[in-house]
Order: structure tokens, then sequence, then C-alpha cells
């Protein structure tokens, strides 16, 4: 006599994090740790959601542990794990709620190309509060300190995950093509919430038509 059991139980999944704490950092690290008895873990199904949006996870070789690094900014977040087995069982957890207060910085920040010959692209994340293209400065100075070209004729674009361009044609703010030579970009980014609150960086351009 034999009888065949049918797996009826999800998986289980704990979040390891205090999220009774602030968040201090941009880019914190989630754990679960999760069990699976029965018919096993369906690696495929375990995703993060952060804000109603689902993120892929990192999962340990024996799927008892999940990681999720995101990218956040300050404000309230609600962070859970989605998780299934084989049998189609899926583990109802409920959200995290999480609080973050993320200092304002301008990091990843990459000029292409570099030497320019026909434009300059200037690439960089920023953390914080939400931040759009009109909370940023860029301006652009020769090595003896002349203000070259700023915002009126530096294209600013934003992109996903709080990813800036600035595009500058080479061109100087009367609309003539610059010199050859090293100019001096710098970055300034105001705190939309808290305006007394900015943060810098420098990076060289390097002209060469």
């Amino acid at each position: 006599r034999f009888a065949v059991m049918k797996d009826t139980l999800a998986p289980r999944a704990s979040l390891e994090n205090d999220v009774s704490k602030v968040i201090k950092t941009a880019k914190p690290q989630f754990t679960w740790n999760i069990t699976e008895y029965a018919s096993g873990l369906d690696k495929n199904s375990v995703k993060a959601v952060l804000d109603g949006k689902e993120y892929d996870v990192m999962l340990s070789s024996d799927g008892s542990v999940a990681k999720f690094n995101p990218t956040i900014n300050s404000g309230e977040h609600e962070i859970s794990l989605k998780v299934s087995d084989n049998a189609g069982n899926r583990a109802s957890l409920e959200a995290a709620r999480f609080s973050a207060v993320v200092a304002l910085t301008v990091e990843d920040v990459n000029v292409y190309t570099n030497p320019a010959r026909n434009y300059s692209k200037i690439r960089f994340k920023v953390t914080g509060n939400q931040i759009n293209a009109d909370d940023i400065k860029v301006k652009i100075y020769d090595v003896a300190g002349h203000l070259v070209a700023d915002n009126g004729n530096i294209d600013m674009r934003g992109a996903k995950a709080n990813i800036f361009e600035a595009r500058w044609d080479l061109r100087n703010r009367k609309g003539s093509k610059v010199a050859n030579g090293t100019y001096i970009a710098k970055i300034e980014v105001r705190d939309p919430i808290d305006w007394s609150k900015k943060a810098k960086f420098t990076i060289k351009i390097a002209v060469l038509k």
C-alpha cells in the first residue's frame, strides 16, 4: 500500500531586516530566509516587490536565502517577497513598510566621448529625494575660470533610476564652437524638499576636434 500526498503548503519566507529603523543608505540590502519542504521551490517565481513593482533577486544555490539590493530615495516604502513552489502554491507575504532618509549625492559620473570632437555627454546618478532635471545645474568652464556653457545651452535629460544625462554640443553660450583644450564641468544638484542641501561634482572634459 502507498499514499500520494498532495503538496498544499506554500513556501515560508521571513524578512531578516529590522525595518523599524530608518534606512540611511541609498543601496540597502534586504534578505529573506525561505523554507520549502515538499515539492521544491520554483526559483523563477522568487521576486522582490518594492513599492508595487517586481524585481529579480539574488538566490542562494539551495534556494534558502534571497537577497535584494535596490536603489531607493528618501521617503516611505513598502517591500515584500513573492515565492511559489513547484506545486503552484504561492506564499502570501504581508508587505513591510519602512522609511528612508538618504543623503543627496552625485555618483557614477562618466563622460563620453572624451576627448570630445562633436559633442560630449555627461551621465551621472543622483541619490536622495525625487530629483528631476529642473533640480540640476551643469556649468562648464575653461581652465581660466570663464563660464562657457550652462543649462541654457546644455541639453539635460532624465532617465530611469535617477540617472541623468547632460549633452553639450561644444558650443559656448553665444553659439560659437569652443577651442581645443581642457574644460571643467561642474554638476550641482539641489534637494527639492530642502533647498539648503546640495550635492556637487566636478569632472574634466577634453575637447580635440
